[in-house]
């Protein structure tokens, strides 16, 4: 029985990629409610890495183009605000909805925060905005609120409700349409949920490499640890609605969000696919591991008391499956991990994407020989005087310079690894080039963690380095030259 049959259509994550339109929303459209997107970030950011181009004008142009494909098949935009904001972003988020109410009609807004949320109703009252999943409705009461307060008519649940289904049979007494993100590979009643409520900057939260968006908030790595140890299988099993599941909601959940605004297009394609067909009973969000239940899990998840501490169930039945492809990858994060560590923030999850176009920079070598804490560094010391700055000028014309510069809190950048920020001139980067960029921030990660006092000039001393960097010349700007 696919989801169609089932009386259930999809919510689809904008990734701004290119080929977003023809590779997902068209051939997904017939099957499609909605296609959801950020705010842009100077007004409400959303705890990830932005990828909606680097002006407002660029972000505009992506989402013209979005509307006009989307309308043609009566699908709607939605646009989230997932942060608790202060008075002044609050005001740029209420000027924007009513810029984007006229130029994008039947657009909706899903935010965090119910002050927000009133504001926006106030100025908009004829406009749809409801809770985002990170409002946390789990009650009927917090319902309640969101109803009385600005007459939501679409419920985001929770995730950790998804498999409670006399809840939520509840909430569609109530009249409400619930929309469920059914996996989204975080973690149950996550202890860093008030990060992605409160991060203003999502720049500054970007630590570490992430499965596939290149960076992730600082609250990950310990919820990676979880999600990725079999010990915690409940910890992603009570809130994970496989596809196969699907079937057990029908005339319940309304529409199905899938979460992945930093997948690639393909693996949005992936998911979907998985979902429209809603047999599957495995859950595909990680890169180097998914999840396989068994056909009574459900049953048994619904109805447990969700006491995991002294329960094995979810460990001993929900397998974990190696992603083929994993193996080779996590031999390579391995190799790049600093010797003897056993924090996450110092080694790549297991199977983790690697540095794209930085094979020397990865294989064969550890990051410290960087970073200056092997006894027998190749690189020698630091160069003569202060580095102010290294300068990667590609050697393909058609695309832009990169700088590398010390961390500064006060300063924008396209990324940084705790120590160092990465800018860029002032254009989109290509995909590719983001990649690399993301990568490179990554590799300075594994440097740092082997090194916390790593110094640009010890990068510009490092024969490891440049040749990680050998599609760029590396210029260096000394602390006495002025740009």
């Amino acid at each position: 029985m696919s989801m169609a049959d089932l009386g259930m259509k999809l919510s689809l994550p904008y990734n701004f990629e290119d080929d977003f339109i023809d590779g997902v929303l068209e051939p997904c459209a017939a099957s499609t409610e909605s296609v959801y997107l950020p705010m842009p970030w100077p007004d409400c950011t959303t705890a990830r890495p932005w990828r909606g181009g680097s002006s407002f004008r660029e972000y505009r142009e992506h989402v013209d183009r979005l509307h006009e494909a989307a309308a043609a098949h009566g699908i709607h935009l939605i646009f989230a605000a997932n942060q608790t904001v202060t008075a002044r972003e609050a005001r740029a988020v209420t000027d924007r909805a009513e810029y984007f109410s006229v130029r994008y009609p039947g657009c909706t807004f899903v935010v965090a925060a119910l002050p927000l949320a009133q504001r926006l109703k106030r100025a908009l009252p004829d406009a749809e905005v409801s809770p985002s999943t990170v409002a946390m409705i789990r009650t009927v009461i917090s319902a309640m609120y969101w109803q009385e307060a600005v007459g939501s008519k679409v419920m985001v649940l929770a995730r950790e409700v998804n498999r409670q289904p006399a809840l939520l049979r509840e909430f569609k007494r109530m009249g409400f349409r619930l929309t469920m993100i059914p996996a989204d590979g975080c973690v149950a009643d996550c202890a860093c949920i008030s990060d992605h409520q409160h991060a203003n900057l999502v720049a500054e939260l970007i630590t570490e490499v992430g499965f596939d968006s290149g960076g992730v908030p600082d609250c990950q790595p310990f919820s990676r640890r979880c999600r990725t140890n079999p010990a915690w299988n409940s910890a992603l099993a009570v809130m994970t609605v496989m596809p196969g599941n699907l079937r057990h909601l029908a005339g319940v959940v309304d529409t199905i969000k899938l979460a992945g605004r930093n997948f690639p297009t393909r693996k949005i394609r992936a998911l979907a696919d998985l979902y429209l067909e809603a047999r599957a009973l495995e859950m595909h969000m990680a890169d180097h591991f998914y999840l396989e239940e068994p056909p009574e899990a459900w049953e048994r998840l619904t109805t447990c008391d969700r006491a995991c501490w002294r329960c094995s169930w979810c460990q001993d039945h929900v397998v974990r499956k190696t992603t083929p492809s994993s193996e080779p990858l996590r031999r390579l994060a391995e190799t790049l991990a600093p010797r003897g560590s056993q924090d996450p923030r110092r080694s790549l999850a297991a199977g983790a994407q690697p540095a794209p176009q930085m094979p020397e920079a990865a294989v064969g070598s550890s990051a410290d020989e960087v970073s200056g804490t092997t006894a027998n560094d190749p690189d020698g010391g630091a160069t003569s005087g202060q580095v102010r700055a290294l300068h990667l000028r590609p050697r393909d014309p058609t695309l832009r310079a990169l700088h590398l510069l010390p961390y500064a809190a006060d300063s924008s950048y396209f990324a940084h690894s705790g120590r160092f920020g990465l800018a860029h001139d002032e254009s989109t980067l290509s995909p590719g080039q983001g990649e690399f960029a993301r990568a490179l921030i990554a590799f300075l990660v594994k440097i740092e963690a082997a090194n916390p006092e790593v110094t640009l000039e010890r990068l510009a001393a490092s024969k490891l380095f440049a040749r990680a960097c050998k599609a760029y010349t590396l210029e260096t700007e000394f602390a006495s030259e002025r740009s």
